[in-house]
Order: structure tokens, then sequence, then C-alpha cells
């Protein structure tokens, strides 16, 4: 969606970020549908390449979350 924040060194597959989501600095985010607003921290890291499950973010994420 349009104003997504991804910086640099983060990776996002196979995801929807809804609008205003921030995707902090190595951070890591798989299969995972994030809703509007949400800051994920720099190195955080949300769901798993191989998992079969889609996960549902709706609050901040933080590194070692």
């Amino acid at each position: 969606f349009n104003g997504v924040t991804i910086s640099e060194d983060a990776e996002v597959s196979e995801s929807v970020l809804m609008p205003g989501v921030t995707v902090g600095k190595g951070a890591k985010v798989y299969r995972a549908l994030v809703a509007e607003d949400i800051k994920i921290d720099d190195e955080a890291v949300v769901g798993s390449p191989s998992s079969k499950e889609i996960t549902l973010v709706a609050k901040r994420v933080k590194k070692g979350d």
C-alpha cells in the first residue's frame, strides 16, 4: 500500500503491509499481514519463510518479540 516505509537491509516476503507501516533497518517480515500504522523495530523478525500460516500483526513488534 501507499505510505509504507521499508528501511535499509530490511526484507519483506509474501506479506501485505497496510498504509503507514514502517519496517525498521534489518528487520525481516515473512508471510505476514501487518495492520495500518504498525512499526516493526530494527532487527525484529515477524513470521517464518517456511510457515504454512500467515502471521497477523496488530501491535508494534520489537526485536526479540
